[in-house]
């Protein structure tokens, strides 16, 4: 992910001098389908994450 991320940095550099906002779009297209591909491999590795952090929270807030 951090390679894409240079990457992307890269390209954004270039098109920042020629003034093209085809290729800014592409980019942008791009480096969301990344991040969107990123999120959707955290969620596959921990499926119940969300759940597990709920429940490892509960009662936290309360004091004895």
């Amino acid at each position: 992910m951090n390679a894409k991320i240079i990457a992307y940095a890269d390209r954004m550099g270039k098109i920042t001098k020629q003034s093209n906002p085809a290729e800014f779009e592409a980019i942008m297209d791009d480096s969301a389908n990344g991040l969107q591909a990123f999120a959707h491999r955290i969620e596959a590795l921990f499926p119940g994450y969300r759940r597990d952090i709920e429940f490892t929270t509960e009662g936290f807030d309360q004091t004895g």
